[in-house]
């Protein structure tokens, strides 16, 4: 199953949620303005919610930056960064191809693995990053489960220590290092280009991509696709029935949705996978010129990567942080 675009956004007839309720209270009071004679402050209101509706590039819309801003204000700057406890399996490179990703072996063990996971629990999570720098390069599988990913991979005692870290608007500072996340939020070109993905790793010279895998066992799989297909197919006859026709786009969703419950039914695995690029650099300015330069070189190779602003203590969280080498 090829790779699509990703659903990272709630969506109604393909309108994020978040716009449908700026647009609703907006409308509402509009009306209160205009009808009731609500006065200036429902006028104030409504003008607020039609400008959160407005888009911007890469970054969603106005009331999704403004809330990830009103987030980064409140919260402390300073946090402890952990390492959570954790199994640490690294991949014998010498003699393979898994960089280019043509071991099949290595896939087999990724395969396999996922399969463990999802007959162990509900949810499981395992990660599995590559780690370039000046001294190499690493291939690690990070999972809190104690199944092991197979015989390809030796097994790394993981650092346990706590390093004090400060969160900026677009960087971390730990210890004497400024780290900054970037995310890959689309792979809709791979129909075209299959193997754009590794041009960018062959050209990436430091950083970590982290590849975090969520893991779902067989009766949540099984719901969450059902429900995707029935809210895609939904949506596409709500659309046709008001006049609209449906796109390619649309079209091609819905069959790899139907396809998605079809696959889960007959017992394959349902994933959900971020891919995320970790920079960094001995101080805030080399960070920001490796940031620069992984972005304009991933656009060049069709991948729209960005920076989350204002959401890098958030992901310090959520992504292993024995990945980035501190």
């Amino acid at each position: 199953m090829r790779l699509g675009v990703s659903d990272t956004h709630s969506r109604l007839l393909g309108i994020r949620l978040q716009q449908i309720f700026c647009g609703v209270v907006g409308l509402t009071f509009l009306s209160d303005a205009v009808l009731i004679k609500g006065g200036i402050e429902a006028l104030l209101i409504a003008v607020t919610a039609f400008c959160c509706l407005i888009p911007i590039r890469k970054l969603g819309t106005v009331g999704e930056v403004a809330w990830i801003a009103l987030r980064y204000c409140v919260r402390r700057r300073n946090f402890v960064w952990s390492r959570r406890s954790k199994h640490l399996y690294e991949l014998r490179h010498i003699g393979r191809l898994d960089l280019a990703g043509l071991d099949s072996n290595f896939e087999s063990s990724l395969k396999l693995l996922a399969t463990t996971l999802s007959l162990e629990s509900e949810v499981s999570e395992f990660q599995v990053a590559l780690v370039r720098s000046c001294q190499g390069s690493q291939t690690l599988v990070s999972t809190s489960s104690a199944s092991n990913p197979g015989e390809l991979w030796k097994t790394v005692e993981p650092h346990g220590e706590s390093l004090m870290a400060r969160e900026f608007w677009s960087e971390l500072r730990v210890g004497d290092s400024y780290f900054t996340f970037l995310s890959f939020n689309s792979f809709s070109l791979s129909t075209r280009n299959p193997r754009f993905f590794n041009q960018f790793l062959a050209w990436l010279p430091s950083g970590s991509v982290i590849l975090t895998t969520q893991v779902l066992g067989a009766q949540k799989a099984l719901r969450i696709s059902a429900r995707a297909a029935h809210q895609s197919t939904i949506d596409s006859s709500v659309t046709q029935g008001v006049g609209f026709r449906t796109t390619i786009r649309g079209l091609t969703h819905m069959q790899r949705k139907g396809q998605q419950e079809r696959e889960v039914e007959s017992g394959a695995t349902l994933l959900r996978i971020g891919v995320h690029l970790l920079c960094w650099g001995s101080t805030r300015k080399e960070c920001r010129a490796r940031v620069k330069l992984c972005v304009a070189e991933a656009r060049r190779s069709g991948l729209p990567l960005r920076a989350r602003y204002g959401e890098q203590r958030l992901f310090a969280r959520a992504i292993e942080p024995g990945f980035s080498g501190v």
